[in-house]
């Protein structure tokens, strides 16, 4: 009990002595919502999010795309005006390229796998949680977790444990445990927060139990031998425990730099 009190004691002088950083963390939110609103609202005129678009005709669209573009090259080809005849800039290549994508996009509609980009959630955690949103809040984090270490001797903490003695590794834990509370909450927040703009941008909620594909390698296209099937609630944990990940590396300096020379 003694530690959950420690533990409860920090959130609780972390929330009253750093309200400065939420409060600018929630300002960045607000001048975002802003933005959107005068872009989509006020120049666009649109007050409600536009008609959804199954992920399943955005790929039908680029097939037909892809096949009218390989009329063309095919046409150039027989006109022989389709520039070098070999290489990886000839007509040939720029053929079989094409016919790779037209398969590739027959596969995932064969096979019921949407891509990665296709729900708001996915992209949402993404941005939200591998971006420089995220960058800025593990920043953050790693500021607050050397504050806590500044901030060991504070009157409250004092009293704690003159009432309850208690070794300085427990009460380095409890900082520990309450900062990483703390983060987790705001990447939560966050994640809803870009979520919701999303949602709103791309007109739908979109489901969050289906399955997403992942290109293998981010710089080929998304198809049969480029492609690993995933659940969206495990994208998100994945993308959320990444996220943790970081903030307990940068936290963890943090506590060392400050223990250390702050004896």
């Amino acid at each position: 009990m003694l530690f959950v009190s420690l533990v409860r004691n920090e959130l609780k002088k972390t929330w009253r002595s750093r309200w400065i950083v939420f409060a600018v963390m929630g300002g960045v939110f607000l001048l975002i919502a802003g933005g959107l609103y005068t872009y989509y609202v006020i120049s666009q005129g649109r007050w409600s999010p536009p008609p959804a678009v199954a992920w399943q005709t955005t790929l039908r669209a680029d097939i037909a795309n892809y096949q009218q573009q390989l009329g063309f090259i095919e046409q150039a080809k027989q006109q022989g005006n389709g520039g070098p005849s070999s290489g990886p800039f000839s007509i040939d290549s720029a053929i079989t390229q094409v016919k790779q994508r037209i398969a590739d996009d027959q596969y995932l509609l064969d096979n019921n796998i949407a891509p990665l980009q296709s729900y708001s959630i996915t992209v949402a955690a993404l941005f939200a949680m591998g971006g420089i949103v995220m960058f800025l809040i593990i920043r953050i984090f790693g500021w607050l977790a050397s504050e806590e270490i500044a901030g060991e001797r504070s009157d409250r903490t004092l009293a704690i444990l003159l009432s309850r003695p208690m070794g300085r590794t427990q009460l380095l834990l409890a900082k520990a445990v309450a900062s990483f509370l703390i983060s987790l909450a705001v990447v939560v927040v966050t994640f809803l927060i870009v979520y919701a703009v999303f949602a709103f941008v791309e007109g739908s909620v979109g489901p969050v139990t289906s399955q997403v594909g992942l290109a293998v390698d981010a710089a080929k296209p998304l198809g049969a031998s480029n492609l690993v099937v995933m659940p969206i609630p495990v994208f998100v944990l994945m993308c959320l425990g990444a996220t943790m990940l970081g903030v307990l590396c940068v936290q963890g300096m943090s506590f060392l730099v400050s223990a250390v020379f702050g004896r």
